[in-house]
């Protein structure tokens, strides 16, 4: 009886070992796109403020609309808000999972929470 309970525990714990192997690499991924998108919309718009700086000192680029330019910078703005919406979604959606006592009603807000930064990373990154 011992021999079959050792061989049950040393197949849960490679099982939960490739488990935790999966979730690590989740995280990372995850991490590594709010970055990526984070960084992507603030080089926008330092590049933007740039091309602006120099469209101010050359009095004879006429040809640049300046509100153009105010609309792409908004919409990076916007880009950079919605990474960081997203980072907090994603950090809540942890805690819920870890917290929440009820674990039926956790997992739903938890995955309500991971879709919400799943659409506003996705609709950020389309937009780019």
């Amino acid at each position: 009886m011992d021999n079959e309970h050792e061989h049950r525990m040393r197949v849960w714990e490679k099982s939960f070992e490739g488990q935790l192997v999966s979730f690590q690499g989740v995280i990372s991924f995850a991490t590594l796109s709010i970055k990526s998108l984070l960084l992507f919309n603030g080089g926008a718009i330092l590049a933007l403020l740039t091309f602006y700086g120099n469209v101010l000192t050359h009095p004879d680029s006429t040809l640049i609309d300046a509100s153009m330019l105010g609309q792409s910078v908004k919409s990076f703005v916007i880009g950079v808000i919605a990474g960081l919406v997203c980072s907090m979604s994603a950090y809540i959606t942890q805690a819920t999972y870890l917290e929440v006592e009820d674990e039926q009603k956790g997992k739903l807000w938890a995955n309500w929470l991971r879709l919400l930064a799943v659409v506003l990373a996705t609709n950020r990154l389309v937009r780019f």
